[in-house]
């Protein structure tokens, strides 16, 4: 009987030991869920704790929210989550990646709060900003970043990531990327960085939507306007802006004057 209760105990302090991580917003396809020994499938409204597992199948995607926070996490992906706290007084959110592709966009984070991606190839770490990352182990591409919105650090798995954004990044390895940059690592400690344009960005977004993307958009039902839509004249502007870059002198100054016309239809019979 004592061998009983003890075994009783231990059980009931696994329970209690659980620790809600955040809440599925969105889901499609195929999305399991590992707790301990249990296997299921993902549902929306799901609450995941620290230490889940997650596995989505060939069209199997999800939207997570947690501290007002969002991941979009793509097809044929498996991911991990852990909550570290450091001997600093650092408050970590680890996602470790096994392979496929994510997005996360970090919000109202505190000042000793940080979100890291672990993989077997290297890691990020970010403060506030939203970022595409994939890993690919047996495919060749390595571990990759894309920054649409803020910084990430980048360095090798052993990489020391504590003051990367004290500006102690040179020392440890670790390589900043800021905005519509893009950084890999494939086999090599050297982390190769480029550019992304404008539609490399909005592609991104279309293949991992999280909450807020149509921030473009204007909604004028509410003073009559039906069908009304920046998103269009948005691309036109980008396009005409890029076609001055091309034909003016890296020197000079470039003043861009835009007209926008809209014809609405008005349905306010008090106008």
């Amino acid at each position: 009987m004592k061998h009983l209760a003890l075994f009783v105990l231990l059980c009931t302090a696994t329970v209690h030991a659980a620790e809600p991580f955040g809440l599925v917003i969105h889901l499609e396809g195929e999305v399991f869920v590992t707790r301990g020994i249990l296997e299921f499938d993902a549902q929306v409204e799901e609450v995941l704790m620290w230490e889940d597992e997650i596995e989505t199948g060939e069209d199997g995607s999800l939207q997570i929210t947690f501290d007002s926070s969002f991941l979009s996490i793509g097809p044929n992906t498996y991911v991990s989550f852990e909550k570290e706290l450091t001997d600093e007084g650092e408050e970590l959110y680890l996602m470790n990646l096994e392979e496929g592709s994510f997005r996360s966009k970090i919000l109202n984070f505190g000042s000793r709060q940080f979100f890291e991606v672990v993989t077997e190839e290297g890691r990020l770490r970010v403060h506030g900003t939203d970022f595409v990352s994939s890993f690919n182990p047996d495919g060749g591409e390595g571990f990759n970043v894309s920054v649409l919105q803020g910084q990430v650090a980048m360095g090798s798995a052993d990489a020391s990531m504590g003051t990367a954004f004290d500006g102690g990044s040179e020392d440890l390895g670790v390589t900043m990327l800021s905005q519509n940059q893009v950084g890999g690592l494939s086999g090599a400690e050297d982390i190769n960085v480029g550019d992304l344009s404008f539609e490399q960005v909005d592609e991104l977004k279309e293949e991992l939507p999280v909450p807020g993307d149509e921030d473009t958009s204007l909604a004028l039902d509410d003073l009559g306007f039906e069908d009304v839509s920046l998103d269009s004249f948005v691309e036109e502007i980008k396009e005409e802006q890029s076609e001055i870059v091309d034909e003016t002198e890296p020197e000079d100054d470039i003043i861009t004057e835009t007209s926008l016309i809209l014809e609405l239809e008005i349905d306010r019979p008090d106008l």
